[in-house]
């Protein structure tokens, strides 16, 4: 039977049993997946990426991670974040306007950041990978609650909310892709982060 390149099969949280059917008019198959719990509960994850919404600075990321699932629709864990931090040219252009006038210009810059994670896992599937390999997906949102330090300031307060996609093969090996979202108090003021991050994951 001809089968397309991929798969990709959605489990619900109501879904039991493990049932396999085939689409004649797409020549795909689909399968209905059984929630069970992992065999391999726990995951290690690096990853890297970069952080957008900065007006004033270049915010590149890299997070490594550990957590453990607790039911086969959560997870839990912790992430610690790194960052590198260069001007864009507005900074620059802000800051001879300053300057000028002999006024200071600065820019909150990140450091580093430690936060707890809790993944809900509303939606599991397979997808064939060029008929090469089966990959185990996890999609999910993922809330965050932690600290953060920027440069010249103590540790802040920080929140986060994110999106996070996991695929593995049937030997632990993986990787991930997240779009994170995190609020921190810097000083007085509350700035935020959104960036993606990208990277390998392992399970065990």
């Amino acid at each position: 039977m001809k089968f397309s390149f991929y798969i990709f099969a959605l489990g619900l949280l109501s879904l039991n049993g493990v049932t396999a059917f085939g689409d004649p008019t797409s020549e795909q198959l689909y399968y209905e997946l059984d929630r069970t719990f992992p065999a391999h509960p726990w995951q290690v994850d690096a990853s890297f990426g970069y952080d957008f919404n900065n007006p004033y600075l270049h915010v590149l990321g890299g997070q490594v991670g550990i957590s453990r699932s607790l039911s086969p629709f959560l997870k839990v864990g912790i992430a610690a974040d790194f960052f590198s931090n260069s001007q864009k040219q507005t900074a620059r252009v802000v800051e001879a306007a300053y300057t000028r006038h002999n006024e200071t210009f600065s820019v909150d810059s990140p450091m580093f950041a430690v936060a707890a994670q809790a993944k809900l896992i509303p939606l599991i599937g397979y997808v064939n990978l060029f008929s090469k390999d089966i990959l185990n997906a996890e999609i999910g949102p993922i809330l965050r609650a932690g600290t953060s330090q920027y440069v010249g300031t103590g540790l802040n307060p920080l929140f986060g909310v994110g999106v996070d996609v996991n695929m593995e093969s049937k030997s632990g090996f993986g990787f991930r892709f997240s779009v994170i979202g995190d609020w921190e108090k810097v000083n007085t003021d509350w700035v935020s982060r959104i960036g993606v991050r990208v990277g390998p994951s392992f399970r065990f």
